[in-house]
């Protein structure tokens, strides 16, 4: 499996290391959504399981993946209102999309 697919799960790599250095310099960092959160854990299910076919469950990165996994999913369920749904972002409304987008995420 290519590396950079690791990476992007992990947000870890030459790509994250140069995002993090132009954002150094804001006074204010754009907010991460839940549906960001939610996408970012398709990502990291998906290395996972990719990890898991290639025979590699023991792995180093299979345990980062799935202490990731386990961080995201807890972010998520802790920011679902009491009618179920999520906001987009910070406490919110809830927005229909995006309590779908976790949904799936979460499946």
């Amino acid at each position: 499996m290519p590396r950079w697919l690791i990476e992007e799960a992990l947000e870890a790599g030459p790509r994250w290391r140069a995002i993090d250095d132009r954002m150094s310099g804001w006074r204010v960092a754009p907010p991460r959504t839940n549906a960001d959160t939610a996408a970012t854990l398709i990502g990291c299910l998906y290395a996972a399981n990719y990890v898991r076919a290639r025979g590699d469950s023991s792995s180093a990165d299979m345990t980062q993946l799935s202490d990731r996994i386990a961080g995201l999913a807890a972010q998520l369920l802790a920011a679902q209102h009491d009618d179920g749904g999520l906001a987009w972002c910070g406490n919110g409304p809830s927005d229909a999309w995006t309590t779908a987008h976790v949904a799936w995420a979460l499946g």
